[in-house]
């Protein structure tokens, strides 16, 4: 006996076979590849619009609103938020401090970051070992971290100043989280040590992947280590070194978490970010419109910057591919 026919050519087959040769009727909806490539990505727009484009929508509407209660509407003020904080004398000097604080975070990460990485990548004893060892920064939680160097930088019981003066380096504790003029460059330092493991990752992956060959050629021709650094090595990482800028400048412009732990905002203001000014619209004078406000302007400087890193990122690609 014949058995079920299958329908070839143009058409497509109603009938498959199943386990053993057992012919199975095919079921479902016949979709286009057009239809079938966004069904798959569906629930990921769905999970998009839920979690970034509603709460995008309500932060841009609360910069326009003036509200003082949470869960409730605010009236329309217009551009009026916008106005006091540009009034108030602590945006200017937040806004000052951030960018001193993520170029200062991102110039030490990308610095030390690729400093670390060559020196993984050779082939020294107990490398393995110290490839695992630098994560343990990132493994840490950052209230952990914040609290450990709270207790190392304590000018009567630390570890720091005990080992300094210990050692005849200093004669009196230093107060590096308690003046204004160190608290700064401590919340810096101790927030790159945080998050350098990151980069090095980034970059040590990238140096696994330069061609062996292209390195030997180089060295035949009789470059120096420094030039086949200069000519070979960096243009092979570039894109990697944007990737890496763009996620730490985003990340960093937007910490909350290291300024307002290890120093609450620091003494004098001197560590009060915008984040750090966020939270203070919020908790203090509970003013949603203002503490919205200053967010969207956040968003609008990172859009600027971030559109420079790409215009960098694609001539970096250029060149590689050139």
């Amino acid at each position: 006996m014949a058995g079920p026919s299958l329908i070839t050519g143009s058409k497509r087959t109603r009938w498959r076979k199943g386990a053993g040769g057992i012919p199975l009727p095919r079921v479902g909806l016949r979709l286009s590849d057009h239809w079938l490539a966004l069904l798959m990505v569906l629930p990921a727009l769905t999970l998009m619009a839920i979690y970034v484009l509603y709460p995008l929508s309500q932060l841009i509407a609360g910069s326009f609103l003036q509200s003082y209660v949470l869960g409730q509407a605010g009236h329309w003020v217009g551009w009026q938020n916008f106005q006091i904080i540009w009034a108030d004398n602590q945006f200017l000097p937040a806004l000052n401090r951030t960018i001193y604080y993520t170029v200062g975070e991102l110039a030490l990460q990308l610095t030390l970051g690729l400093a670390f990485a060559l020196l993984l990548n050779m082939n020294l004893p107990g490398r393995n070992i110290a490839r695992g060892a630098v994560l343990f920064p990132f493994i840490v939680p950052a209230v952990v971290a914040a609290l450990i160097w709270t207790y190392a930088l304590d000018p009567l019981t630390g570890i720091v100043n005990y080992a300094l003066i210990s050692w005849h380096i200093i004669h009196k504790p230093l107060l590096l989280l308690a003046l204004p003029s160190t608290a700064m460059n401590t919340v810096v330092f101790i927030s790159a040590w945080k998050y350098i493991p990151l980069i090095i990752i980034l970059f040590l992956a990238r140096l696994q992947t330069i061609p062996v060959e292209v390195v030997e050629a180089a060295r035949c021709d009789g470059a120096t280590t420094w030039q086949v650094f200069r000519h070979v090595t960096w243009p092979w990482l570039l894109p990697v070194v944007m990737v890496a800028a763009i996620a730490r400048t985003i990340l960093s412009f937007n910490e909350f978490e290291m300024p307002f732990l290890l120093a609450h905002g620091g003494p004098l203001q001197s560590v009060t970010t915008l984040p750090v000014l966020i939270r203070q619209y919020l908790s203090q004078s509970v003013d949603i419109g203002s503490a919205s406000a200053v967010s969207l302007v956040m968003m609008a400087i990172l859009v600027v910057v971030l559109s420079l890193y790409v215009v960098v990122y694609r001539r970096g690609e250029r060149t590689l591919d050139g």
